[in-house]
């Protein structure tokens, strides 16, 4: 049958059916599937990210920075209050308002928690080239006879290292003066609404020990803020008074072989009678414990710092500090065991923090690159 346009189909060996011949699909030729073979991985590169310390006007600073300087009045005023102060003037800087010594500093809002505990900072904290903390609440030091802050928006690592990626807050103090002999004094007092009386006094003490060469720089301190948070279940009232007092000291050498040499100390400690909290569902400023929950926050700061010009216009400055920071939580763990028998837990920290600062900075104003928060021209 070929040729004729049909087949034949059989059904059996004697049995054949004839059909119209059926088309035979042409054969189709799969292409070859692609592998795809990965490239060799390349090794990573290095990335290496500087920054320097050095001299610049704050408007060709290409970052958020913020500088303050503050009037001897508004000091007087305010000073006593410490970091609360500034949360109110800054509103890049926020805290957790857990009361004065237990307080962590945001800046941009950045935070690990709103509790307290042995973690990393997330704001440096500097006293002049010196670090405050790095593991620890906000020591809240008097801001009497300071000369400025200064906050560096974060992440700040590469120039401050750990501990910094918030930003940066800088209390700048006011340096010996070693040409003439003055002294500064203040007192005030307050009142709390629905709480008791407070006041706060300090001074200042400049004395120069060799004109144009040597001097030394005091400053004493002390306050008392009254409490407003009343316990029905012991017949107390402004159960959470607080109080801070403390000094600085500084000392001054000029010109010591091409050296400027300052030799300082803060210490400052802070007591309060009771915890600043009250429960939800309690009358308003009202709140009933078994025991009392006292804190305290005892914080003691040793530094030197040596600074000479180099090179020029560039300068060399090393600062080597060593803190001592205790602190000291009591909290009500009344009824934590299924009793109702008063139950005290106590929780202690004592914190030791060595650092050291070494650096060759220069430039000048039309210099570029990240100033610092330190030596600032603005």
């Amino acid at each position: 049958m070929r040729g004729t346009g049909a087949e034949a189909v059989f059904y059996d060996k004697v049995t054949v059916r004839i059909i119209r011949a059926r088309v035979k699909p042409l054969p189709v030729r799969q292409k070859p599937a692609i592998v795809e073979i990965p490239e060799p991985r390349a090794e990573p590169e290095e990335i290496v990210v500087t920054a320097s310390k050095q001299n610049m006007l704050l408007d060709n600073y290409p970052g958020s920075a913020k500088i303050i300087d503050f009037e001897p009045a508004w000091l007087s005023r305010n000073g006593a209050r410490g970091t609360a102060a500034l949360t109110e003037t800054l509103p890049t800087l926020s805290s957790t308002n857990l009361g004065r010594g237990r307080n962590k500093l945001y800046v941009r809002g950045i935070s690990d928690s709103s509790f307290n505990g042995p973690t990393q900072a997330t704001v440096g904290q500097y006293w002049g080239d010196a670090r405050l903390n790095y593991n620890a609440p906000d020591p809240d030091l008097n801001l009497y006879d300071l000369k400025r802050v200064e906050i560096l928006a974060g992440p700040q690592g590469t120039l401050y290292g750990a501990g910094s990626l918030g930003g940066v807050v800088r209390l700048v103090p006011n340096l010996p003066d070693s040409t003439e002999t003055y002294a500064t004094a203040s007192i005030g007092a307050s009142a709390t609404r629905f709480g008791g009386t407070g006041g706060d006094a300090a001074a200042m003490f400049n004395l120069p020990l060799a004109k144009g060469r040597m001097a030394l720089r005091l400053v004493v301190y002390g306050m008392r803020e009254p409490g407003y948070i009343d316990d029905p279940s012991r017949n107390l009232r402004d159960i959470n008074d607080s109080l801070s007092f403390g000094q600085r000291l500084t000392f001054r050498v000029e010109d010591l072989a091409g050296w400027t040499i300052d030799l300082g100390s803060v210490v400052q400690n802070i007591k309060t009678d009771d915890g600043q909290y009250t429960l939800r569902g309690d009358p308003p400023l009202e709140r009933s414990n078994a025991l009392a929950q006292p804190f305290r926050n005892d914080y003691r700061l040793a530094y030197v710092t040596a600074r000479r010009p180099v090179l020029g216009s560039s300068e060399l400055v090393t600062t080597t500090s060593l803190v001592w920071h205790d602190l000291i939580s009591v909290f009500d763990a009344t009824g934590s065991d299924g009793t109702t028998s008063p139950r005290r837990f106590e929780e202690k920290n004592n914190i030791a923090l060595l650092s050291n600062e070494t650096r060759l900075s220069g430039g000048g104003r039309r210099t570029p690159g990240s100033p610092a928060c330190r030596g600032s021209t603005a």
